[in-house]
């Protein structure tokens, strides 16, 4: 089986109780707050970029996308409040980014995400393996999702197509091995 149900890590981190191993204290980053932005006219404000800025207790990113932009706010709860955070976020959506001229940020829907930094201590246990955030995430700035998701199904394919023996646990051992040398 193949855990993709995300965060919720619901066959490895729940049905097999797999160990969580936390970050928070490398990583202190542990809330966003992330937003669709409607394009007026894509043409002119579509960025060919996508943008991350600092801003009072954490950084914003802006994510073009075809049909919106994609922007959200990660911060610590240790430095400042959620609630305080959101006013923060859209107080720099109306003051700094042209693109909102034309957008209130009152106007936008919000959605509080939870960051929680970590793996579990096994990719693979028995006859199950967590693949993307199943598996395990570091703070958005690192962009590593996409790349640790592309790795683990690279090594879970790679020991399938052994066609000459069944999956061991030596193997199942080298793909947790090798996907937490890819996270940390």
């Amino acid at each position: 089986y193949v855990d993709c149900t995300g965060f919720r890590s619901l066959l490895l981190g729940q049905a097999l109780k797999v160990p969580y191993i936390s970050y928070s204290d490398m990583l202190i980053n542990n809330g966003t707050w992330a937003t669709k932005i409607p394009y007026v006219d894509p043409n002119v404000e579509m960025d060919l970029t996508t943008n991350g800025t600092a801003i009072d207790n954490g950084w914003v990113w802006n994510i073009p996308l075809w049909d919106r932009i994609s922007s959200g706010y990660v911060y610590s709860e240790k430095f400042i409040d959620k609630e305080i955070a959101l006013k923060e976020y859209k107080e720099h959506l109306n003051d700094t980014n042209q693109w909102c001229k034309d957008n209130d940020a009152e106007e936008l829907e919000y959605r509080h995400i939870d960051i929680r930094n970590g793996v579990l201590n096994r990719a693979w246990k028995k006859n199950c393996i967590a693949i993307g955030l199943s598996y395990g995430f570091i703070e958005p700035l690192e962009s590593t999702g996409i790349s640790v998701t592309i790795e683990g199904l690279r090594k879970l394919i790679t020991v399938l197509q052994s066609k000459d023996r069944h999956v061991n646990q030596f193997d199942r051992d080298c793909v947790t091995r090798d996907m937490q040398r890819q996270i940390d």
